[in-house]
């Protein structure tokens, strides 16, 4: 629940915050199918595999709605932030990870290794979710800041997807 809050929900409200702060009105939206969905692949995997989508903010200009109206820079700018919180979130975890290993942290929950799994489960679902929704197609953050800026785009995205393919190797 940390690393999943952590990283959606910081990802989520840095948009609405974010949004709100260039004047418009922000709200998340549950979406239960896509909650559901996140429950049942998590049982079926045993954990594994967290296909998650329960929920979005929705944006609203003075002028429009779900970021109509908003211009491109705008946007772009409301898009990035939620990437951003997960590159910060993970640093945070890969912070933990490595006191952990320098400090040295008591056995604890049964296994030698479960903090320093936490931890790199921290890094890794953040910055696969910074990664995944930097995507540049349609509905994910990349797409609004590949439309604003694709050199921003590209210094962001393909940064964060070296270090989320990157943390998959990162031992227990």
């Amino acid at each position: 629940m940390v690393i999943v809050g952590a990283g959606f929900l910081g990802h989520e409200l840095a948009h609405k915050f974010t949004a709100e702060r260039y004047g418009c009105w922000a709200e998340f939206k549950l979406w239960t199918y896509g909650a559901l969905m996140a429950l049942l692949f998590a049982f079926v995997s045993g954990g594994r595999l967290i296909f998650a989508a329960p929920g979005a903010v929705y944006i609203a200009s003075r002028a429009g709605f779900l970021g109509e109206g908003l211009d491109k820079r705008t946007n772009g700018i409301v898009s990035l932030i939620g990437p951003v919180v997960n590159i910060v979130v993970a640093i945070a975890f890969l912070g933990g990870y490595v006191l952990g290993h320098f400090v040295g942290f008591p056995l604890t929950m049964g296994t030698v290794n479960a903090p320093f799994n936490f931890f790199q489960q921290g890094v890794q679902l953040n910055l696969m979710l910074g990664a995944f929704n930097m995507l540049p197609i349609f509905i994910l953050d990349g797409q609004k800041v590949f439309a604003w800026d694709k050199k921003t785009w590209a210094v962001l995205s393909i940064p964060l997807w070296i270090g989320a393919l990157a943390s998959q190797l990162i031992p227990p």
